[in-house]
């Protein structure tokens, strides 16, 4: 999949790029995010990484501000300096002013990208982008084949509940060592008539991001996955037992700053200011959970192969922001709290952060991280163990058969 990000604050000519760098062979290939502004832009670009931008130089600095081509000219200079951008691997620059292509072709030539003239006229600029997006598919199809050495790697955090549910999903599971780790692997294939995936699972020595972590670049390092995934249990915030929760994205809600204030009565009082920084899901992922979910089949098919007690309603899945923690939860007005940080919250457990950013700092080639846990409890005084072998089935169930619908 190639991401790409349109900065272009005219909305009939945004559509006119949107259509011509999604026909033909890139219709399926690509995942388009639009931006009207360089506040837009910028919040995309401190957010996710993308293959290709392509920015229009006269922009406006915010949604429904006049435009300007030294707007676009300062992001193109930001993009290039700010530590807290991901910066695109390519950038195209797109104007249809002639005296802008004039003045800012040259900032575009220093930075080594290209600053193409757009004449509605004329299919010249389209043509150059396609060679661009083909340039990149080439480039993505090369690194995604280069040295990767199994297809998928799960990590759990508790051996008994959530590894024992991974290695009860048909694989031919062998025990695997490495030179000079402790960890036991285990090795296997999850076949189809279709495909053949290389799979290795290994549990953490303990619960929490750390462990976990740990864990994650360990096995990214030893056998070099393509895909970095982690099933098992967590506290929902909606739904029912059992329901698969797939990350979003995921961030550390302990992340923030401890200080005291001063109240009306001089007394000091503790006060937390969260300061999370989420990492997405893969664009390529996005795609393919959103289609695998529409299949209602799967949840039917993962229901009836379980033989235990199951919560009354049916299997359900959620997607959405997974939060993550240094501590097991019992205390609902924290996940409130929790919620504050995104209200759009599905889910808080204590490992899922860790995958993500395993996944993002471990020795290339880098694997793209998913994160599938089941609700087992609901993060109040009440929980007990009674769903976590449940939940974890259903988790590793389903990342199981996704793994040989969509990887």
């Amino acid at each position: 999949m190639i991401s790409v990000l349109i900065v272009e604050d005219d909305k009939s000519k945004r559509a006119k790029i949107v259509n011509a760098i999604s026909a033909g062979d890139f219709k399926s290939e690509i995942h388009i995010v639009e931006a009207a502004s360089v506040a837009t832009a910028a919040a995309n670009l401190e957010q996710s990484h993308f293959d290709l931008m392509i920015l229009d130089v006269q922009l406006p600095k915010r949604d429904n501000e006049s435009a300007h081509p030294e707007n676009g000219a300062e992001l193109l200079r930001q993009v290039q300096v700010r530590s807290t951008f991901h910066r695109p691997t390519h950038i195209v620059g797109l104007t249809g002013y002639g005296d802008v292509f004039d003045r800012y072709s040259q900032q575009f030539a220093e930075f080594n990208w290209t600053l193409l003239l757009y004449d509605n006229t004329s299919d010249g600029w389209q043509r150059r982008l396609s060679a661009r997006l083909e340039y990149i598919r080439a480039g993505k199809e090369i690194e995604q084949n280069k040295d990767y050495q199994s297809d998928l790697g799960i990590v759990v955090a508790l051996e008994d509940v959530e590894l024992r549910a991974v290695l009860a999903l048909d694989a031919g599971w062998e025990r695997h060592r490495v030179a000079g780790d402790d960890t036991i692997y285990y090795t296997g294939q999850f076949k189809s008539k279709e495909k053949s995936l290389t799979v290795v699972a290994a549990a953490a020595i303990q619960m929490g991001m750390p462990a976990s972590t740990a864990l994650a670049v360990k096995m990214c390092s030893a056998f070099r996955p393509r895909y970095l995934a982690m099933t098992g249990i967590a506290a929902g915030v909606k739904g029912a037992f059992g329901d698969v929760m797939i990350a979003d994205k995921a961030w550390d809600y302990g992340s923030g700053k401890n200080k005291l204030i001063e109240m009306d009565g001089g007394e000091l009082s503790p006060k937390f200011e969260p300061a999370p920084t989420a990492i997405p899901l893969d664009p390529d992922l996005i795609a393919k959970i959103g289609a695998f979910r529409r299949n209602d089949q799967i949840t039917r098919q993962i229901e009836a192969r379980w033989t235990g007690d199951r919560a009354p309603e049916k299997l359900a899945t959620h997607y959405g922001p997974i939060a993550s923690g240094a501590s097991v939860l019992e205390n609902p007005s924290m996940v409130e709290a929790i919620k504050n940080q995104d209200r759009k919250l599905i889910g808080v457990e204590m490992e899922a952060y860790g995958i993500f950013l395993a996944a993002r700092i471990c020795p290339a080639p880098r694997p793209k991280a998913i994160v599938m846990k089941s609700i087992s409890d609901f993060a109040n005084p009440r929980k007990d163990d009674r769903w976590q072998f449940y939940a974890a089935f259903t988790s590793a169930q389903y990342l199981y058969e996704f793994s040989l619908a969509e990887l």
